[in-house]
């Protein structure tokens, strides 16, 4: 979307979530755990929502305004492909060399644009990192590693586009409520996903931290935040039933990045998600990677027809005793 080649990127909700499922439209701004029982959550209408459980599940989104272009979401992706349409022959420049702005970069690049990509890192310490930089160089993409910006002054040179793809921050929320959190704003929750002191509570996605060791790998992106999810579901329905809620423990299969122009690369990894020595490259690496996303909206959807428990492997890093 934000390079120009899809109009939008929207699944309504209502064709993901359960017929049972009530939708509520509206901005959540304080978690109310003291003058109603169990939680209630205060709305920016004014409408307070009442619940036995809640699921902090807020997501994450660009770190802070720069002087730089952010795609970080849906509003922030269409006024980048805004200024994409209006100024068809600017080149463009990314900021950071994650897997958001190398798929930035390349699909870039593939509709015909002049990019470069700018680093603090070295991008060559492992063989996604290799595969990336030779993907970029075969489209023509300038990448200069090992580089810092300043975000606050790039985005004064107007020859050009500049995008940053550095890193997320997370919503305030949980910090408003007085719930436990990290120094950087997200959510503590425990093994089971449980927030400390708020038997309630529960989180999952990028703006948790699992106060546990064996979730120390873990990093923020879908393959994180799905099971994340389903886990919390799970755990909530435990509860709510009686039984004793399980830990949450996730290990990763393979890492996904689209290179535009039906190429892409499917990274094997450890459960822990260090790199296995093999990938698929190229046509059939594209394929993988766009697979996988139909097949996690199919997933979605199918929760639809009822509830299911997705079993995934175990990290090999940690004991398999705590």
């Amino acid at each position: 979307m934000a390079a120009d080649l899809h109009e939008h990127a929207r699944v309504p909700l209502v064709e993901l979530l359960h017929p049972q499922v009530a939708i509520v439209i509206d901005l959540a701004t304080r978690i109310d755990t003291e003058t109603s029982a169990p939680v209630s959550v205060e709305l920016a209408s004014g409408r307070v929502l009442h619940a036995d459980f809640l699921i902090y599940a807020v997501g994450s989104g660009a770190p802070r305004a720069t002087g730089a272009h952010q795609i970080t979401d849906e509003a922030r992706a269409l006024a980048f492909r805004d200024e994409l349409r209006g100024r068809p022959d600017a080149p463009v420049t990314v900021i950071g060399a994650g897997l958001t702005g190398v798929e930035l970069a390349a699909v870039l690049a593939v509709s015909g644009r002049t990019v470069e990509v700018i680093t603090s890192s070295s991008m060559d310490d492992t063989a996604s990192g290799q595969a990336h930089l030779d993907r970029l160089s075969r489209l023509g993409v300038t990448v200069r590693t090992g580089e810092r910006v300043n975000l606050d002054t790039i985005g004064a040179d107007r020859t050009r586009l500049v995008v940053e793809t550095t890193g997320f921050s997370v919503p305030t929320l949980a910090a408003d409520s007085g719930l436990p959190t990290t120094a950087d704003g997200r959510l503590v929750v425990d093994a089971t996903l449980r927030v400390p002191g708020h038997a309630a509570i529960f989180g999952a996605g990028d703006a948790v931290f699992i106060d546990d060791e064996r979730a120390t790998h873990l990093r923020p992106a879908c393959a994180t935040a799905l099971p994340m999810g389903s886990h919390a579901a799970n755990i909530v329905a435990a509860v709510d039933e009686g039984r004793a809620p399980d830990r949450f423990v996730h290990g990763y299969v393979m890492q996904f990045v689209d290179y535009g122009g039906r190429s892409g690369r499917a990274q094997l990894v450890r459960p822990d998600d260090s790199e296995r020595r093999f990938a698929v490259g190229g046509w059939l690496g594209g394929v993988i990677k766009e697979a996988i996303c139909r097949m996690t909206l199919v997933w979605m959807r199918g929760e639809r027809r009822g509830r299911s428990v997705p079993r995934y492997p175990e990290p090999a890093s940690v004991p398999a005793e705590v």
